[in-house]
Order: structure tokens, then C-alpha cells, then sequence
């Protein structure tokens, strides 16, 4: 049964007197719940079928992530964990790092909120770089940069060097990308009210080898 038949007939049940009796939870009790979470990264592991080698993939990601205070790792349903980490940094760095990938399948990471309830929206977004080929000098600067990033997404810092400067033949973008979307492969451009059309050619760094199943397109 499809979750939206399931959704469908839940709204349509009557509810009862005695279910309709509110359990309260006191604030002492939410923060022991905030407490424990807020060190924590959620992660997907997206694939069409579900992991069977839960032991490889905790000792992949403690090898991959590196941390030197450690980290716990919990499976909340299949292929969905939480990473509770004992240092904050390490934390913000691993999220700074994305993407992720084991096995060629993306792990989609998410900043724990202790209101969530998880479901497929959680797992839409991943953070990438990519980098914009074929503009001219001109066009290489942080503002257009952060502009092409909106066009796929949200953009979120445009690389600079040292100097503050976009130095190279092209633009590096962090952007916050819709995973469940087919991936972008240009932005069309216009310099000035009457300047040519320039096609900005987008490359995505360390994208995995994605297929359809976890991902909308693969990608040259």
C-alpha cells in the first residue's frame, strides 16, 4: 500500500474519546531528549534495495570520516542512522565535506531537529561543489557566481583564494542541491542588458556513480 493511501485512511478514521487524550511532556524531559541529539547528523543511504552489509558500512564511515574524538553510529529503520559525534567541529566538518559516498550509493546528511519525523522530503538535499566552466573573465567574480548557485539550487559560498578573489579559469560553488531533481549540466548567462548569452557548463566534484534508482540521472 502506497503511503499516501495510508495517510489517506488515518485522516479519515474517527478518533476516539480515550485516544483523544493528550499525553504532556514536561521541558525537563524534551531537553534530556535535545541533549542527546544535538551533537548528532542524520544520514541515508540511498539505494533501491536495502543495505544487507550493515557491519561493512560502519567501518567504512569510520574510516572515511576520520575523527579523532569518535563518533556512535545507530540505526534509526533501514539504511537511515544517526551519527552522534562527541565534538561539535568534527561534526560541522563532516557536513562541510559532503557528499559521501559508500559503495557508489550517496548518503544523504541532515542536521538533527529534534521536531523532525522522517520521511523521503528529509532526503531530498545534498551539498556539492561545482565548479562553472566557460565564462568569460569577466564573469568571474563571488556575485555570479552565487547567482548560477540559485539557478541549481541553493547557493551557499562561492570558493576564494587567500586574496578574497575568485582566481582561475572558473567559478567554484557550494550549492545545496535537490537530489530528487535530474542534475543541472548548464546555466545560460547573459554579462550586461544586451551582452551575448554565455553557457555557463556545470561540473559536480566528487559526484558518485549514481543510478537511477538513487538518483533522478546519472551523470557523464
Amino acid at each position: 500500500m502506497a503511503m499516501e493511501d495510508i495517510v489517506g485512511q488515518w485522516k479519515s478514521l474517527s478518533i476516539t474519546e480515550e485516544e483523544g487524550e493528550i499525553v504532556g511532556i514536561n521541558d525537563e524531559t524534551l531537553q534530556e531528549g535535545e541533549k542527546e541529539f544535538q551533537s548528532g547528523i542524520l544520514g541515508k543511504v540511498l539505494t533501491k534495495r536495502p543495505l544487507r552489509r550493515k557491519t561493512l558500512f560502519r567501518g567504512a564511515i569510520a574510516r572515511l570520516w576520520k575523527v579523532e574524538g569518535g563518533f556512535t553510529i545507530r540505526e534509526l529503520e533501514n539504511d537511515v542512522f544517526l551519527f552522534l559525534f562527541r565534538d561539535a567541529k568534527e561534526r560541522k566538518m563532516i557536513l562541510d565535506m559532503e557528499p559521501w559516498v559508500f559503495d557508489k550509493h550517496l548518503i544523504v546528511l541532515k542536521e538533527v531537529n529534534g521536531d523532525d519525523v522522517l520521511n523521503w522530503d528529509d532526503w531530498c538535499f545534498t551539498s556539492f561543489w561545482v565548479q562553472a566552466h566557460n565564462l568569460p573573465m569577466r564573469g568571474i567574480v563571488e556575485k555570479i557566481g552565487m547567482m548560477i548557485g540559485e539557478a541549481m539550487g541553493v547557493a551557499i559560498r562561492v570558493w576564494k583564494d587567500k586574496n578574497g578573489k575568485c582566481s582561475g579559469s572558473f567559478l567554484r560553488i557550494r550549492v545545496l542541491v535537490d537530489v530528487s531533481k535530474p542534475v543541472r549540466r548548464v546555466v545560460p548567462v547573459r554579462l550586461g542588458s544586451s551582452g551575448a548569452v554565455h553557457w555557463a557548463e556545470l561540473k559536480f566534484e566528487c559526484i558518485p556513480d549514481i543510478s537511477e534508482a538513487i538518483f533522478v540521472v546519472t551523470y557523464p
